[in-house]
């Protein structure tokens, strides 16, 4: 009802109250995080999720922990430990037996690792996980970037030539290919 009539915050503000006395209830909970979510309340909704994850085990719960987390770390100005902590749960997650790896968590694990500036990391990352990206274009795109933030600019227009002649139709390519050199 709330919703309807755009106020989210009274919204919240019940979810609050009713997730305190229905605690094992996980629909509840993740209807919580996605009211912090609409409110744009990084902090709550990454404490949310962390709080989801604990109680229910769900791996998912995990990754909205880790995306939070890195939404944070885009709006912060000084160094923090926040990415630390979420490529720690992400290497937590690789290691459980039950943990499925899917093209979501690798293009997430890339974002923590560049942002962290561990490039290396991430482009050994994506050439051991590379069945996952059927789009050859995406990968190498994913790789120039990698490499130009990493000032490797011979590796990067090496990529941006390739890329160049598996798909000389897009012109795109040549335009940051010249930016780079």
């Amino acid at each position: 009802m709330f919703n309807d009539l755009g106020q989210y915050d009274q919204t919240t503000a019940l979810l609050e109250y009713v997730v305190k006395i229905h605690m094992d209830h996980e629909e509840i909970h993740e209807e919580l995080f996605f009211a912090y979510v609409r409110e744009n309340k990084l902090l709550k909704q990454q404490n949310q999720a962390l709080q989801l994850y604990k109680q229910f085990q769900r791996d998912v719960h995990a990754l909205w922990a880790v995306e939070s987390m890195y939404l944070i770390s885009l709006n912060l100005k000084f160094e923090t430990k926040i990415l630390d902590i979420a490529y720690l749960l992400m290497l937590k997650l690789m290691k459980e037996p039950l943990f499925t790896i899917d093209k979501k968590f690798i293009l997430l694990y890339v974002k923590v690792l560049s942002k962290q500036g561990k490039y290396r990391e991430a482009l050994d990352f994506i050439e051991l996980k590379s069945e996952f990206f059927h789009d050859k274009l995406e990968r190498q795109t994913i790789e120039a970037d990698l490499y130009m933030k990493s000032k490797n600019p011979v590796l990067t227009i090496n990529v941006y030539f390739n890329m160049l002649r598996l798909n000389s139709h897009i012109n795109h390519y040549q335009d940051n290919l010249w930016e780079t050199y």
